[in-house]
């Protein structure tokens, strides 16, 4: 808005009124201009608002007016040219004399023509506006849901009948509508997620996804899915495609149409294996966040199982006896190795043998390609004997069969898996071999394939300081579980956390470990070197809000025990969570509950875990001593 003028016209003086006197019936009273005086300007006749802010001639803010003295250029008593405030166009002068006069803004003439042409050109921009098609752009995903009785008339639309009433109406001239959005027949409009196009995406248009779907969390399993398709059959519904609550697409055949390939991909007959793109490519997501190729399905619909890089061998004769080297030969491979698929490595190359000593390590295997169990082989060499060589835990190639002459020893294509053949022998034993996936679902399943004869301990946490009592733990072999001790059984403080165990007498694929209705987590771990009848001492307690929480301490009464402890303290990771010095780590969910052991724990004196929080909070602990065989 703008300031506008007053002030300086004929009429604008301040006067002194002399004394009435009256003549013939006439009043008359002398009038003479009379300056310098203080005007203050205000809102109304009466009472009202005092404006302030007020620009005097020159330009300079003031709270008053002060009419002229008559030393300067203006006759005594005259009212200066002066500014009043934004938008102000009338104000009353009070010059002290118990009357407030009204002041005119002197530019109301400008206001008047520039409002005259502020109107003529609002109605010229008004019909530019309402001959645009659809000047506001409006569409049906815009408008509100409204609820109007059906019609079967073609050629009605949708309009409003009432105040708070709609129907359909018929428009003279307009032609029946024949489809919308490009459906005929009957189209549902108030639907849930309307129907939309994007149509004319010119190149460049597309710089951020047309649909994005951000979850503040990560989606419980129990949540539903994103998307789903069904089909049905005989009257049956079944889902035949959906997305799941993280976004991952499932696909299952159903009756009706088992021949449906749940996935087929199409190859270009002119496709280049060399540089054409995969049917179905897998890659892996390093650490670094870059990806690598490690197998899939290449454009001649070969199965490629690893696409793994080969890796040098470079520690040979590991001992220095001087009698192993790399081959020197042209035309054998690099002695190499590399991962394939399902833990196998494939080893490829030639080593240059003076003699071969029964015993020798011929040749040491990078990190990651050892085998975590011994293995004998037997190798080729050019003089068309077999040589035995055993594959050790530690990573060596040793020598067990002797050559007395030079010889040159092949490792092609000798294969081995990398993991783990255990055996029980007596001594302690322990992995944690299967964790669920955290819900509030119960009960969570823990999919193993468990051995009779071992010993299975699951871990149940919950985010909670619930104090229901524990709902069980079983398996598909039909076997007894234990409960060790649970907390807290009675209170609000700290977090829900159990511990059962079973001996298995029979195999099983799968545990099931029941919880109460909240997020909850579940881990299983596989002993042995256990006794018939394990289980020592054990104990379970709760701890208050802390960052160190006092620690629950048990005594085993023999030596030798496995001791097994836990802390649940959601808040924090499990690698936010720091055991005492002498505790080892196993493997569980990344939201807990953190599991460490020990086995140097000494009979009759107390054992446990002084555990570390990243961040203050109440913790749930358990603890057992187990006796060995």
């Amino acid at each position: 808005m703008a300031r506008h003028l007053f002030g300086g016209t004929p009429t604008d003086w301040t006067m002194n009124l002399g004394t009435p006197s009256t003549t013939s019936g006439f009043t008359t009273a002398p009038a003479l201009a009379a300056g310098p005086r203080d005007l203050t300007m205000w809102s109304a006749a009466t009472s009202g608002v005092q404006y302030t802010d007020l620009l005097d001639a020159s330009g300079a803010a003031v709270t008053t007016i002060t009419s002229a003295d008559g030393s300067g250029t203006l006759p005594v008593g005259s009212i200066p040219e002066f500014s009043g405030p934004d938008g102000v166009t009338q104000m009353w002068a009070d010059a002290g004399g118990g009357v407030r006069y009204k002041l005119v803004a002197t530019d109301s003439g400008d206001i008047a023509a520039q409002a005259g042409l502020d109107a003529a050109g609002a109605v010229a921009d008004l019909a530019v506006h309402e001959a645009e098609p659809n000047p506001h752009g409006t569409k049906l995903g815009d408008l509100a849901n409204v609820t109007a009785p059906p019609s079967d008339v073609l050629g009605r639309v949708l309009a409003q009948t009432g105040e708070d009433t709609w129907g359909a109406v018929t428009i003279e001239g307009a032609a029946p509508v024949q489809s919308v959005d490009g459906l005929t027949g009957a189209v549902q409009l108030q639907g849930l997620y309307p129907r939309r196009s994007l149509l004319a995406q010119a190149a460049g248009d597309l710089t951020s996804p047309l649909m994005k779907v951000v979850f503040d969390h990560v989606p419980d399993s129990a949540e539903t899915d994103l998307m789903q398709v069904s089909q049905t059959n005989a009257g049956t519904e079944a889902m035949t495609s959906w997305m799941n609550e993280r976004g991952n697409w499932r696909l299952e055949q159903a009756a009706g149409s088992y021949w449906d390939h749940l996935l087929l991909t199409i190859v270009a007959a002119a496709a280049d294996p060399a540089t054409s793109g995969w049917p179905l490519r897998i890659e892996r997501r390093e650490s670094g966040g870059t990806r690598t190729p490690i197998g899939g399905i290449d454009p001649t619909a070969h199965y490629v199982t690893s696409l793994h890089t080969w890796e040098p061998i470079t520690v040979i004769d590991p001992d220095g006896t001087g009698r192993y080297s790399a081959s020197g030969t042209v035309g054998p491979a690099e002695l190499g190795v590399r991962l394939e698929t399902d833990d196998v490595v494939r080893m490829q190359g030639r080593i240059a043998c003076t003699s071969i000593v029964a015993g020798d390590a011929i040749l040491s295997f990078p990190t990651g390609y050892l085998p975590k169990s011994s293995r004998l082989v037997t190798l080729a060499n050019d003089d068309g004997a077999i040589v035995v060589a055993e594959l050790t835990a530690a990573g060596q190639l040793v020598a067990r069969t002797a050559v007395a002459s030079a010889t040159e020893l092949s490792v092609d294509d000798v294969t081995f898996a990398v993991v783990e053949a255990p055996q029980d022998t007596g001594e302690w034993t322990i992995d944690s071999v299967a964790s669920a996936t955290p819900s509030s679902v119960s009960p969570l399943p823990l999919n193993y394939s468990g051995v009779a004869g071992r010993m299975y301990v699951v871990i149940i946490a919950t985010n909670s300081a619930l104090t229901t009592a524990p709902v069980g733990v079983t398996d598909t072999g039909g076997n007894t579980w234990n409960i060790v001790d649970w907390a807290p059984q009675s209170g609000s403080t700290g977090r829900r956390v159990e511990m059962w165990y079973t001996v298995a007498t029979a195999g099983f694929t799968s545990v099931s470990a029941g919880h109460a209705a909240d997020v909850s987590r579940a881990t299983l771990l596989e002993i042995t070197g256990h006794a018939a009848s394990p289980l020592d001492v054990g104990d379970a307690d709760i701890r208050s809000s802390s960052t160190s929480p006092a620690p629950l301490n048990i005594t085993p009464t023999v030596a030798d025990t496995l001791v097994i402890a836990a802390v649940h303290a959601n808040g924090n990771t499990v690698d936010q969570i720091t055991p005492s010095s002498g505790w080892v780590t196993l493997a569980s969910d990344a939201g807990g509950p953190k599991i460490v052991y020990r086995t140097d724990a000494a009979a009759a004196t107390p054992v446990g875990v002084s555990w570390t929080f990243a961040s203050s909070t109440g913790s749930g602990h358990v603890i057992a001593a187990l006796k060995k065989a």
